[in-house]
């Protein structure tokens, strides 16, 4: 299956395929070893593409052949809907026409939100608005949490989502950590996989009728 953006989602065995879902096909290439170049985490044989925000990123493959592994989210898909506005559902535009990203977050991450003495942090991918519904009707996690579909004026990188090393190991000594962008020695030790962005205006959006956040009533 072409690794480009779909009007619609893609459909696997009846159940609709988010764009930014990581297929089976679609893991490292096992060839692809880590090494260490001038105090950096690096692979042996690095493409520009790999390096951004100062830190190395997790390289998988393309094409979205095999089976979807719903949990696990594709790297540079995510990428891409993070600093491009691409929904990670059908991989299409997530911009509305003023201009502005629509967003469906779960509703576990809204507090956060409205809190205002904390950073509008996200890890969770732009949703077209066109996707709202199906999103939330299909995703188990949406199903059980909630969700508020929102827009925002812009979204700004902030933080990388990954696993660290020790410098010169080939075994990370932590994983699932989140390091902000202005930690450089730390993302120069980092084996990233998600973007986390800053949102900027959020403003609430659209008919939460089938969106709703549990007990909000």
């Amino acid at each position: 299956m072409p690794d480009t953006h779909l009007p619609t989602p893609a459909v696997w065995r009846g159940l609709p395929v988010p764009w930014v879902v990581r297929w089976t096909g679609e893991k490292v290439d096992p060839s692809l070893r880590l090494g260490w170049r001038e105090g950096r985490l690096a692979y042996r044989r690095e493409l520009s593409a790999d390096r951004r925000f100062g830190a190395l990123w997790y390289r998988n493959r393309t094409g979205r052949s095999g089976e979807p592994e719903f949990a696990e989210i594709h790297t540079g898909r995510q990428l891409a809907c993070m600093t491009s506005g691409i929904c990670q559902v059908c991989g299409g535009d997530a911009a509305e026409t003023d201009g502005r990203i629509a967003w469906l977050l779960p509703g576990d991450e809204w507090p956060l939100m409205t809190d205002p003495t904390e950073p509008n942090l996200v890890p969770t991918p732009p949703t077209c608005r066109a996707c709202w519904s199906l999103a939330a009707s299909s995703c188990p996690h949406l199903r059980t949490v909630g969700s508020v579909p929102v827009t925002a004026a812009a979204a700004v990188p902030a933080a990388a989502h990954g696993d660290l090393y020790r410098l010169g190991q080939a075994a990370p000594c932590a994983r699932n950590v989140m390091v902000p962008l202005t930690n450089h020695s730390a993302l120069h030790r980092m084996l990233a996989k998600q973007l986390v962005v800053e949102l900027r205006d959020i403003r609430a959006a659209g008919d939460r009728s089938s969106a709703q956040v549990p007990g909000s009533g």
